[in-house]
This record gives C-alpha cells, sequence and structure tokens, in this order.
C-alpha cells in the first residue's frame, strides 16, 4: 500500500471518529436523541444535491449550452 491508500484510511478514520465522536457528545452532552444526532445533519443532507449542481454547471461550462437551453445574452451587431 502507497502513500495514497495510506492516506485514503487516514481520511476515513477521521472521518468515523468525527462521526462517531459527535454523535456521543450529542446523545450524552446535549441530550439529543434520534436522526439529529449526526453532526451537522443539515450539512450531509444537503451534499448530494450540492455536488450534483455542481456537476452539472462544470458539464455545462464545458459543454457550452445545450439545443434546448437559451441563452440569456442577445448577439450584438455593430
Amino acid at each position: 500500500m502507497g502513500w495514497f491508500g495510506t492516506m485514503l484510511i487516514l481520511i476515513l478514520f477521521f472521518f468515523g471518529v468525527y462521526l462517531v465522536g459527535g454523535a456521543v457528545y450529542r446523545y450524552y452532552s446535549l441530550g439529543i436523541r434520534g436522526i439529529d444526532i449526526i453532526p451537522n445533519l443539515e450539512f450531509w443532507a444537503s451534499l448530494p444535491h450540492t455536488l450534483q449542481s455542481s456537476f452539472t454547471s462544470l458539464v455545462r461550462r464545458f459543454r457550452g449550452p445545450s439545443h434546448g437551453h437559451r441563452s440569456s445574452y442577445s448577439p450584438v451587431n455593430f
């Protein structure tokens, strides 16, 4: 296993520690129960939509406007 594999394992490990540690803290210290025990739940719930819209924007930028897409700019005649 190279440096990339080691780095990936470390990132996944610390992410797991973050989730478990945050959940334990929220459960015992704050008294939160249920799905709200997940740290930064709003962020994790919105992440798939944010990634999808970012990817779509990136694809549109490289492909240019599609045939069904109307540009907001009008041609300028000099």
